[in-house]
């Protein structure tokens, strides 16, 4: 039976975009949302489809890519419990510009556009977040450009596993293990390199006691040294 979480009670609501919300407006956010649960590889939805409604990760982890003129797939976000997807296509009235995908069991919320409409102009609190969140998203998106156009390949795959280490919290006195179900092809598009030349890379990380690799897992042994390679400070975002 599929859990259908309670936006009152909802500990990630408390970070995300919902978080300002108070009394009948979460009541009306549980009333109006659908959840269901998809399976790795099910779609929440297409690019150049019409965009209906946002969504909320309850659990699990998706991947935003865009399909390329010879089918290749460029994966450009990695998304998981608390994240918003499909947000900007509803504001602006268009398709979907991205293709979101499931890469493990997830249970994921959905509230259709009407009902963010409506909310929207009777929460200029809500209004504001959103804005501020569509604000860090742009500068972020701009960040990540700059990122790809001048960073090695060294650089902008330490702060990959620095950005999947974040979301990863399970930790003990040794190592960090990423627990993020990515596959070293996915890990390859989102810094814009091919996974033989990300393999090169990570065996590379492996000699100087950065990480551990294998086909099924990544350990981060040593942070800081990954930081100091990436050139990036504590406070780094990626989209």
């Amino acid at each position: 039976m599929i859990t259908n979480p309670e936006c009152k009670t909802c500990d990630l609501r408390k970070n995300n975009l919902f978080s300002v919300l108070r009394g009948e407006q979460i009541d009306r956010l549980d009333r109006e949302k659908m959840t269901r649960e998809y399976q790795r590889g099910d779609v929440i939805f297409y690019e150049n489809t019409p965009a209906f409604a946002i969504y909320c990760i309850f659990t699990g982890w998706v991947k935003v890519y865009k399909v390329g003129s010879r089918a290749e797939r460029q994966v450009v976000r990695l998304l998981g419990p608390g994240d918003v997807i499909g947000h900007r296509a509803v504001l602006a009235n268009e398709p979907y510009s991205t293709t979101a995908e499931a890469i493990q069991t997830s249970l994921i919320c959905s509230l259709p556009k009407e009902s963010l409409f409506k909310m929207l102009e009777e929460s200029p609190q809500l209004s504001m977040r959103l804005m501020g969140r569509l604000a860090r998203e742009l500068r972020v998106s701009e960040d990540q450009m700059v990122i790809l156009s001048h960073k090695s390949v060294r650089q902008r795959a330490a702060q990959l596993l620095l950005l999947l280490m974040r979301r990863s919290p399970e930790a003990d006195d040794k190592y960090i293990e990423l627990k993020i179900p990515i596959r070293r092809n996915e890990m390859a598009q989102m810094i814009g390199t091919t996974p033989e030349t990300l393999s090169r890379t990570l065996r590379y990380f492996g000699q100087r006691g950065l990480l551990q690799s294998t086909r099924t897992e990544l350990r981060i042994l040593d942070p800081e040294g990954l930081r100091q390679l990436a050139g990036m400070n504590a406070d780094f975002e990626l989209p």
